[in-house]
């Protein structure tokens, strides 16, 4: 096997993540030094100074080195790669030259550029860790009178629309999936494009590009990446999307990776490919398409339950009945100023019904208290709630459920929420979907999530909640009497079914 320089450049590329530890260190002892020496708390060797200044400056132009590959042989893109770049290229420029300065003996100028090193390496380091853990990696954990100051850069900010006009229909957006009998469902824009935005879009949109693959909108998945389109049209299995989705677990390629807080599911997974073998349309409606049976079963198991809930029986315990709905009248007006006021992702889900999916992950710490008593305003017709990685208190979370009793989908994730929040939710008898990851969410507030009926899906990963905690809850969901009811309603309905079946007599034919 042939191995080329561009091999041996892209391998090294790959070491950048430990080198770049090496001058974060190095400065750090460098500016305790300093501080020393100008303090006269102890007067420092200078060959000490000089030995540091030149690990530093030496590691540094490893680091960016590295760093320069590894964003070429990868294929990173994106508003904080270039950042993150930039300054890091910068810092070890500076570096050097303060190396220079010391080594020519200008104090002085080796005192400005250590301070000009120091305010290169704070933002590089911050952008850093937003691109592989978020946007808000360093404010989101950070007590809340240090949260109100510090910035969060999230990427340019979508223009708003004109407060007289409505939020486009086809807008992508992380959304429950419609009815699939509901007149106006686009294939992409309702089915396809949520599961990506949920899973995919976190490394592969407009802020952070990875591997020079955009996956936030339809031109996006057919343009790909640096290896080529990402969808292949009525391909399935050429089409890198779906074949990296479905990559044994422990691969290097499979993708969302490891570690990564959430991964589709087999029927999302399934949905996907079904898009892509119908073609991988932009804008044709399910209705156009006829789904199968087994892709509606798909389609079934992905949607919260049907707004026109059953009869209750002694298996389901009865669902608090649904307040009136907001008239469409009324809520396109609140969701335009709503767009407007806060640059969210407010819209209609597609329907007869003016149900209201609310995305506001994407504003990060922007969205406070205050931004979700707004939205609070359309409550009863809220179904889906994003509110990941923003600034949202216990009480105002609290507040904003209690009136949002129809609510399906709702994300905390690396909120700074609490126990506290969890009796309010509770109290929601059709949530489906509830995230907490990245929260302080402990063993002691579990209880209160037994009363959620409709639960399907819990995320508690990186949460104070044990394992013994999740076996109690899980435990507590496995409620033996109504096992037992189900098991006699087939039994019941076994018998009914022999019972239907008509008696045949059969023997031998008649002689001739």
């Amino acid at each position: 096997m042939e191995i080329t320089l561009g091999d041996l450049l892209a391998w090294a590329g790959r070491f950048h993540p430990m080198l770049v530890h090496l001058p974060i260190g190095g400065l750090a002892v460098l500016l305790c030094l300093e501080a020393m020496h100008v303090f006269r708390l102890r007067q420092q060797d200078a060959a000490h100074r000089g030995l540091a200044i030149g690990f530093v400056a030496l590691s540094a132009l490893a680091a960016a080195t590295t760093g320069w590959l590894l964003y070429s042989a990868d294929g990173w893109g994106g508003m904080l790669a270039e950042r993150h770049r930039a300054l890091g290229i910068a810092f070890a420029a500076v570096a050097c030259l303060a190396w220079l300065a010391w080594l020519v003996g200008y104090a002085r100028t080796f005192g400005g550029f250590l301070v000009a090193a120091a305010l290169c390496l704070g933002p590089a380091g911050h952008y850093g860790g937003m691109l592989t853990h978020g946007p808000n990696y360093l404010s989101e954990r950070a007590p809340e009178p240090v949260r109100s100051w510090m910035w969060v850069d999230t990427g340019a900010k979508p223009e708003p629309p004109p407060a007289d006009e409505p939020p486009s229909a086809d807008e992508p957006s992380k959304t429950e999936v419609p009815e699939t009998d509901v007149p106006g469902t686009e294939v992409f824009a309702h089915l396809a494009q949520p599961i990506l935005a949920e899973h995919c879009t976190a490394c592969h949109s407009p802020l952070i590009v990875s591997g020079d693959l955009q996956l936030d909108s339809h031109a996006a998945l057919l343009a790909g990446g640096s290896s080529g389109p990402a969808v292949v049209p009525s391909d399935p299995e050429a089409s890198p999307l779906y074949v990296r989705m479905t990559l044994p677990e422990g691969d290097p390629k499979r993708m969302p990776p490891a570690g990564h807080p959430t991964a589709p599911t087999g029927e999302q997974i399934a949905l996907i490919r079904w898009w892509i073998a119908e073609g991988a349309p932009a804008d044709a409606l399910l209705a156009d398409l006829e789904p199968d049976a087994e892709t509606r079963r798909l389609l079934d198991a992905l949607q919260p339950q049907s707004e026109d809930e059953p009869e209750p029986g002694p298996d389901m315990p009865a669902a608090e009945p649904k307040p009136d709905l907001l008239p469409a009248e009324q809520v396109d007006p609140l969701i335009a100023e709503l767009r407007k006021r806060y640059q969210a992702g407010v819209r209609r889900i597609a329907g007869e019904r003016p149900w209201v999916d609310a995305d506001l992950s994407l504003r990060g710490e922007a969205i406070d208290d205050a931004a979700l008593e707004a939205l609070s305003e359309l409550g009863p017709n809220l179904r889906a709630l994003y509110l990941s990685g923003t600034a949202v208190t216990d009480e105002g979370v609290a507040a904003a459920v209690r009136r949002m009793p129809n609510l399906a989908i709702l994300h905390l994730d690396r909120t700074a929420v609490t126990d506290a929040v969890l009796e309010p939710i509770a109290g929601l008898p059709h949530l489906e979907v509830l995230n907490l990851y990245g929260t302080s969410v402990s063993d002691a507030g579990l209880p209160a999530l037994e009363r959620l009926t409709s639960l399907r899906s819990l995320s508690l990963w990186n949460t104070q909640v044990t394992e013994e905690g999740a076996r109690r809850l899980t435990q507590a969901f496995e409620d033996p009497e109504r096992l037992r009811q189900w098991e006699q309603q087939v039994a019941d309905l076994q018998h009914k079914i022999l019972h239907h079946v008509p008696s045949i007599q059969f023997g031998p034919p008649a002689p001739e």
